[in-house]
C-alpha cells in the first residue's frame, strides 16, 4: 500500500494484506528513509509477503505497554524483511495470530539480510510468539549481526525457533519458553559466526527440543536453563568450536534429558567457568528419580570444569 522515498511517520494506524494478494507488501522502505511507527499494527494475511521491506531506517518508539504489532498470517511471510537497520523499543510479532486453513507454515517476524551493520537489528522490550510450524522469531541470515535486551520468545510450534542464526547474536536478559516439538530457542547453525546469551534464561517444555543448538560457537553468561521436556536439552552442540558456560544453572526435569549435551566430533570443548562478576558457580540439578539424564553428556571432544556444582 505505501512506497516510501522520503521520511514515515505511521501513529495509531492499521495496515492490512488481505489473503488473497500474495507477494505483497505494505510498506516499500527505500535505502537511506527512515520510517517512525509509533503504535502501529501490520496484519500480513497472504503468502509470500512483507509488512514491510526495509532498505533504509525502521524506528520503534515506544513502550512496552503501547506497542508496534506485526501479525503474521501467511505462509512464507514476514513482519520485516531487513537490508537496511531495525532499532527500538516495545513490539510485538505474532507468527500465527489468526488461524488459517489449510494451516500455514514457513513465515518469521524478522528476516535480517544486513550482513554489514553492527548491530542491523538492535531492539529492547518486546515479544516474539511463534504459533506456526516450521517459523521463526527472528531469521538471522549469513554474517548478519543482532542485539537484544530484555526481548522474549514464545515458540509453541513444531520444528520451530525463536531465533535462527547463520551470522551473530547478542542477547541480553528476555527469556526463551519452548513449547513446541522439535524446536529451539536459539538454532545456532553451522555457518553461524556465534551466538551469546547474558542474563537469559531458557525453559524447554517441548519434547526432543533445545534451548540452544550449537552449531559454531555459544557462549552463556549467567541464566538460567529449565528442561522439562524429554529427550530434550539445554544446549545441544552438534558442530563447530565448542560451548562456554559462565555461571549459568541448569535444572533438569526430564528422563533422557540434559543440561549440555555435546556430539560435536573432533576437539571441540565443552568449558565451564564461574560467573565472571558474581563469582557464582554454575550449576547441574537433576531432579530426583529422572532416569538417564546428565548435566554434563559429551559423546566427544574435551570437557573442562572449573566452578561448578552437580546435584542428582
Amino acid at each position: 500500500p505505501i512506497y516510501s522515498g522520503a521520511k514515515l511517520s505511521i501513529s495509531d494506524s492499521t495496515i492490512t494484506i488481505n489473503e488473497s494478494t500474495n507477494e505483497s507488501n505494505g510498506i516499500d522502505n527505500q535505502a537511506s528513509k527512515d520510517i517512525f511507527l509509533d503504535k502501529a499494527t501490520f496484519n500480513i494475511n497472504s503468502d509470500k509477503s512483507n509488512g514491510i521491506t526495509n532498505a533504509g531506517n525502521v524506528y520503534f518508539a515506544n513502550t512496552e505497554t503501547n506497542v508496534n504489532t506485526f501479525n503474521v498470517n501467511g505462509s512464507e511471510s514476514t513482519g520485516i524483511y531487513n537490508t537496511g537497520k531495525i532499532t527500538g523499543s516495545g513490539f510485538s510479532f505474532n507468527i500465527g495470530a489468526t488461524a488459517h486453513s489449510p494451516v500455514e507454515i514457513k513465515s518469521n517476524g524478522i528476516v535480517n539480510a544486513n550482513s554489514t551493520d553492527d548491530p542491523a537489528v538492535s531492539l529492547a522490550n518486546g515479544t516474539f510468539t511463534i504459533d506456526l510450524a516450521e517459523s521463526n522469531g527472528i531469521n538471522n541470515l549469513s554474517n548478519g549481526k543482532i542485539s537484544l535486551s530484555n526481548v522474549n520468545f514464545n515458540v509453541n510450534k513444531d520444528l520451530s525457533s525463536g531465533i535462527q542464526n547463520a551470522g551473530t547474536v547478542n542477547t541480553t536478559n528476555g527469556t526463551f519458553t519452548i513449547g513446541g516439538n522439535y524446536a529451539n530457542g536459539i538454532n545456532n547453525v553451522t555457518t553461524a559466526t556465534k551466538a551469546v546469551t547474558n542474563g537469559t534464561n531458557f525453559t524447554v517444555n517441548g519434547d526432543y527440543s533445545n534451548g540452544i543448538v550449537d552449531g559454531k560457537t555459544v557462549t552463556t553468561t549467567g541464566g538460567t536453563f529449565a528442561i522439562n521436556g524429554y529427550k530434550s536439552n539445554g544446549i545441544v552442540g552438534i558442530g563447530g568450536d565448542g560451548i562456554k558456560s559462565e555461571g549459568t544453572v541448569f535444572n533438569i526435569s526430564s528422563n533422557n534429558s540434559n543440561g549440555i549435551n555435546n556430539l560435536t566430533s573432533g576437539s571441540a570443548k565443552v568449558e565451564i567457568r564461574k560467573h565472571p562478576s558474581t563469582l557464582k558457580k554454575a550449576e547441574f540439578n537433576i531432579a530426583a528419580d529422572k532416569q538417564l539424564s546428565n548435566g554434563i553428556f559429551a559423546q566427544h571432544g574435551i570437557v573442562d570444569v572449573d566452578g561448578a556444582k552437580f546435584t542428582a
